[in-house]
């Protein structure tokens, strides 16, 4: 028997599938530009460096803070947060931990998971920590492969989601913006190029 999803659990839905595709583009544009990709660091310092050290700053701060948001409670300060916990809530009821086993694990997964990023984004994004701007206390570095895993549990957790409801997915684990950053790297790159043969 199919289950049947309220409407505005349904939106929820839509909308936290928008939010990890976002959250997916953000970080490939991220690795495509700044790690990985040996040459467009020289490229990108060329073409204008100022500008691509902001971005290179706002990329993994705006994918931190959405991995955040995924994980904050059903509801904070007596307002419902549009979260996944926030979404089985809608969907299960408040004991969903009972109603939704796997999804809920996936959900304690992904907390575990990104312990170390919701700590960066406490101190360092959301707020200016006084400890860590003395430098009184350092903040543990958020290796790749920890987001990584992080967003193979995102897409894990809205695929059992989807399936359980019959909901349609969308394509959050490819990157649209992967052609664009291509054109971009080529355009910087031949530009610079005819830049110093004139």
């Amino acid at each position: 028997m199919t289950r049947v999803l309220e409407p505005e659990a349904e939106d929820a839905f839509e909308f936290l599938q928008g939010h990890a595709s976002h959250l997916h583009a953000f970080w490939a544009a991220f690795r495509k530009l700044y790690r990985g990709n040996e040459q467009s660091a020289p490229v990108l310092s060329a073409a204008a460096n100022d500008f691509f050290v902001i971005v290179g700053k706002a990329l993994p701060r705006t994918v931190f803070q959405m991995l955040r948001h995924l994980t904050d409670p059903p509801t904070s300060q007596g307002r419902e947060n549009a979260s996944f916990p926030g979404l089985l809530a809608a969907s299960f009821g408040t004991d969903y931990a009972g109603s939704a086993p796997e999804l809920t694990a996936l959900v304690d997964q992904l907390k575990a998971q990104i312990e170390k990023v919701r700590n960066h984004t406490n101190r360092a994004v959301a707020h200016n920590d006084w400890l860590t701007v003395t430098r009184a206390e350092t903040l543990q570095p958020i290796e790749l492969a920890e987001v990584e895993a992080a967003l193979a549990t995102v897409r894990q957790f809205l695929d059992t989601f989807a399936a359980e409801f019959e909901l349609i997915r969308q394509s959050y684990d490819t990157s649209v913006m992967e052609h664009q950053l291509d054109n971009l790297l080529y355009l910087l790159t031949a530009g610079l190029s005819t830049s110093s043969t004139a």
